[in-house]
């Protein structure tokens, strides 16, 4: 599951050879479907969340969490690479792999709608098939986001109404003060988002409570509920090809979360159409899809004075899809 709106970036070809090279224009925002991330909720916020009165416990279940899906204001996104394979790379051996971006100083993007921007200035990639496409970017990602409910909610920190936003905190897997949420609810319909940043230090591993043993989290991440247009996988780096070490560590509540010295996200999406490059291509179109990109997480971590048996406690990033067409 994963992230926002599709950046496509216009590519114009320069010249036809084997090695064929496009200039990239500007990005320009479509709409798209899911992308690399830790399991979205399949619900769509602002339709079935209501913390009003008697019909929250029927929707969340007594001392139940709830999740669900909105389509984020704009994602923050800081770039190393992101090429397209004809082999299947893993973390460590990409030799097999055309990088459209290169930069290990990194680069931050900003997606949303309506907004123009590059991450390449020109291209060059070779004639041939490539069924995947990899990215190394920050594990730390920044969020933007207002979603308007149908009836008033409550956030973590108190606040209550229709209008909730990003706050600009981080986010964190162990609040130790209710002032800590990433979103804040509002009766004001002309509130806007300040960014926050998500960080990935660990995904939880799928086999823990299921298997005997099995460690609670883990740095990979293989997406069993891909989009219609690939499937993914994705492994934390603390460096390049350098794979992160997670140690568990747990709230005031006992709950585990992930601590590592990760720094990098690296991922490989496999195309259910790949990408075939010819000598008759005229346009290639790239870019990133970020829709139901943020996941909304409500539980029974509300404020004291809070009457309400659930509100919304911390936002996180749920998706994001690298998108190539061509013509």
């Amino acid at each position: 599951s994963y992230w926002l709106l599709w950046a496509l970036v216009k590519l114009v070809e320069r010249t036809m050879s084997h090695m064929k090279f496009f200039s990239a224009f500007c990005f320009s925002v479509l709409t798209a479907g899911n992308v690399f991330g830790a399991g979205a909720a399949g619900l769509s916020c602002p339709s079935n969340v209501v913390l009003d009165g008697g019909p929250a416990d029927a929707v969340l279940g007594a001392g139940g969490y709830l999740q669900c899906d909105d389509t984020p204001d704009a994602m923050v996104i800081e770039f190393y690479k992101l090429g397209l394979c004809k082999t299947k790379p893993t973390y460590d051996d990409y030799g097999d792999c055309e990088f459209l971006f290169d930069n290990s100083a990194g680069k931050t993007t900003t997606l949303s709608v309506g907004l123009s921007d590059s991450l390449v200035d020109e291209i060059s990639i070779s004639e041939g098939e490539y069924p995947y496409a990899m990215l190394v970017i920050s594990n730390s990602l920044g969020l933007k986001n207002k979603v308007v409910f149908d009836n008033a909610i409550w956030s973590m920190d108190g606040g209550v109404g229709r209008y909730c936003v990003t706050n600009s905190n981080d986010h964190t897997f162990a609040p130790t003060d209710f002032s800590d949420g990433n979103y804040t609810c509002h009766t004001d319909s002309t509130v806007q988002p300040d960014v926050s940043f998500v960080t990935f230090q660990g995904f939880f591993n799928d086999d823990y409570g299921v298997v005997p043993n099995a460690p609670i989290f883990t740095t990979t991440l293989l997406d069993q509920d891909s989009s219609l247009g690939a499937t993914f996988d994705v492994v934390l780096l603390d460096s390049e090809k350098n794979v992160t070490s997670i140690v568990p560590a747990f709230n005031q509540y006992g709950s585990p979360f992930p601590t590592s010295q990760a720094t990098r996200l690296w991922g490989v999406q496999t195309f259910t159409k790949p990408v075939v490059i010819t000598p008759d291509t005229r346009n290639i179109d790239i870019g990133f899809s970020i829709k139901d990109g943020s996941m909304l997480g409500f539980g029974s971590y509300c404020i004291p004075s809070n009457p309400e048996p659930h509100c919304l406690e911390m936002g996180s990033i749920a998706t994001f899809e690298f998108v190539v067409q061509v013509e």
